[in-house]
This record gives structure tokens, C-alpha cells and sequence, in this order.
């Protein structure tokens, strides 16, 4: 029977980010491939959206000109190949360096039009799956019933457990399709393999 997966919002806005990961655009195809056994929700959707922009921007700060002064070269060598070379080089660094700045820049600009991530994204938030505690998900109702709940009686979101605390009504508690019990559950987190867990049959 075919695991169920669960996604972290990190792992997708990694996507955006530099740094070292094992995240890359082939993951998107296994998304689109897996929707329909993917756990996600208004929760994560949001999360997603509302982070997107700012980590995008971080990276937009961090991918600078490099130091040219370092590759500088002494007087005698500067007509030299090898430095007539470099200065080429350097050229078409800046260049390519621009374009990738303005590919960047047009993530924000028009996501339905550059974002690939974006779009998969959005499709896989729309897909009213089993699986997708979306608005209009009868548990997401009586979730966010309960979360107003406890809001008026002075209880904050915790996972420490209170005196008089509310219970909250666990994630597909009363879910009708019993199999949901029944699943593996591959977990996809900052520190797991991502390639190894959508690769579970």
C-alpha cells in the first residue's frame, strides 16, 4: 500500500534558498506524481506564501558580485593569457550574474508566470484530496472551531499541557477513509533524505 507523505514548509522553500540541499527542481515532478497521497492543508499553504517572498529576497541579498580584487594580478603578468582570460571571464560572470538576478527578481514579480514551484504548489493545495485539510475540509471547520475556542477562553496555541485546556481535535481524527490509520507515513523534513522518502513505494 502506498506510504502517505508528509511535507515540511522548509523543505519547500528551500526550493528558494542557498544553501547546501538535496532539494532540486526533480522533486517538483514527484510532487505533482504524489498529490493525491500528500498531507498538507491551509496551514501549510499559508506558511508557504507567507514566507515565500521574504526567503526570496534573503537569497536576492546573497548572491553578489564576487571580490574581483582577489584575482588581480601583478603588473608584469597583466597582458599576460592567462589574466586576458580572467578579465574575459569576469565579463561573462557579471552577465550571467544579471540575467540570474533578473530571473529572481521576476519570482516576485510574476509567479504564475516564472515560479514552476509556485504553480505545482498551488496545484497541490487545490487538489481536495483525502489528505488536504483545506478551507472547505470538515475537519479544518471543526479545527478552527476549536482553536477559537480555546482563544476565547485564554488558552495560546502550546504543546505543553494546561490545566482546564480544551481538547483540540486531532488532525483526521473522524477521517471516513479508515486507511488513513492503516498507511506508512514518510515524514519529509529539514533533516531527511527528500530523494529516499518520495521514493517509497
Amino acid at each position: 500500500m502506498d506510504a502517505l507523505i508528509f511535507i515540511d514548509t522548509n523543505i519547500l522553500l528551500d526550493f528558494y534558498r542557498i544553501r547546501k540541499s538535496e532539494v532540486s527542481m526533480k522533486y517538483i515532478e514527484y510532487i505533482d506524481e504524489h498529490k493525491a497521497r500528500i498531507i498538507t492543508g491551509t496551514q501549510i499553504e499559508m506558511e508557504y506564501k507567507k514566507n515565500r517572498q521574504k526567503v526570496i529576497l534573503e537569497t536576492l541579498g546573497q548572491f553578489k558580485t564576487p571580490q574581483w580584487h582577489n584575482l588581480s594580478v601583478p603588473a608584469l603578468l597583466s597582458e599576460s593569457k592567462e589574466a586576458t582570460e580572467i578579465e574575459k571571464l569576469k565579463q561573462s560572470i557579471s552577465e550571467q550574474q544579471k540575467k540570474i538576478n533578473n530571473n529572481i527578481e521576476n519570482l516576485l514579480k510574476d509567479p504564475l508566470q516564472y515560479d514552476p514551484v509556485f504553480t505545482s504548489l498551488n496545484t497541490l493545495f487545490s487538489n481536495h484530496s483525502n489528505y488536504n485539510l483545506h478551507k472547505g475540509h470538515s475537519e479544518n471547520i471543526q479545527i478552527t472551531e476549536k482553536a477559537l475556542g480555546r482563544f476565547m477562553h485564554g488558552y495560546p496555541p502550546t504543546n505543553k499541557p494546561q490545566i482546564n485546556q480544551i481538547n483540540q481535535t486531532p488532525i483526521f481524527k473522524n477521517q471516513k477513509h479508515t486507511d488513513f490509520l492503516n498507511r506508512s507515513l514518510a515524514l519529509v523534513v529539514f533533516t531527511s533524505r527528500f530523494s529516499d522518502e518520495l521514493s517509497l513505494p
